[in-house]
């Protein structure tokens, strides 16, 4: 066998070939299904851990312990490499309390090899889902009454809090208005004493004061 030198291609130019490109396909996280309301059920697909959409896929709803298909259809596309199984409400609405598998087949368009995904979920009682759903509101509204009386408590502190201090401030003020009071009063006691004395410095005009009589020169 002789090497034919003049080939044009690399000798991996065709070794993306070897390997089908077979997506891989999950069923992400299913939330409650509650006959009667409407639920998706999210599905993705990768190619080499990267979203890929060149899929044809189809879901299957089953009873596992009858073998029974209850729905099929294709999922819709939301995203790339997202995808939902949309049920309707009339839908949920025949499916009694109990579990069910829901399996998506999915074929890739560059290879015809099917990639599977199969997961199981439970169908809740309406009353037990309604039920729950109130304790959660209960939950939450007794956790925003709490967090309520705690502010109001926070702002019953603040006030008597301010309250202290401006009875303080008074009992201060009343201190203060007295040692004023009593400071005029020494200072007024202290300007009467200190005209007392100029007074008595300056002396009353007494009899060694008085000038000659007349008569006393006529003598």
């Amino acid at each position: 066998m002789n090497r034919f030198a003049d080939y044009p291609y690399e000798a991996s130019k065709w070794d993306a070939w070897l390997v089908p490109k077979v997506p891989a396909v999950q069923i992400g996280t299913i939330p409650e299904v509650v006959p009667g309301l409407a639920v998706a059920l999210p599905v993705t697909t990768t190619l080499d851990g990267q979203p890929y959409d060149s899929v044809t896929m189809n879901y299957l709803i089953s009873n596992p312990a009858t073998g029974e298909i209850l729905f099929q259809g294709a999922p819709t596309r939301t995203a790339a490499g997202t995808w939902q199984v949309a049920l309707t409400a009339e839908q949920t609405s025949a499916l009694l309390p109990g579990t069910y598998n829901v399996q998506i087949v999915a074929v890739g368009t560059e290879a015809a090899v099917p990639a599977l995904a199969t997961k199981s979920f439970v169908a809740i009682p309406q009353l037990a889902f309604f039920e729950r759903l109130l304790g959660q509101v209960q939950a939450d509204l007794q956790s925003s009454l709490d967090a309520a009386q705690q502010s109001a408590d926070d702002a019953n502190a603040r006030a008597d809090s301010a309250l202290s201090q401006a009875q303080s401030l008074s009992g201060l003020l009343t201190i203060a208005v007295g040692i004023a009071v009593v400071a005029v009063i020494i200072s007024v006691v202290s300007i009467a004493m200190i005209l007392r004395r100029m007074g008595g410095r300056g002396g009353m005009p007494g009899k060694s004061g008085e000038a000659p009589t007349k008569e006393s020169e006529e003598l």
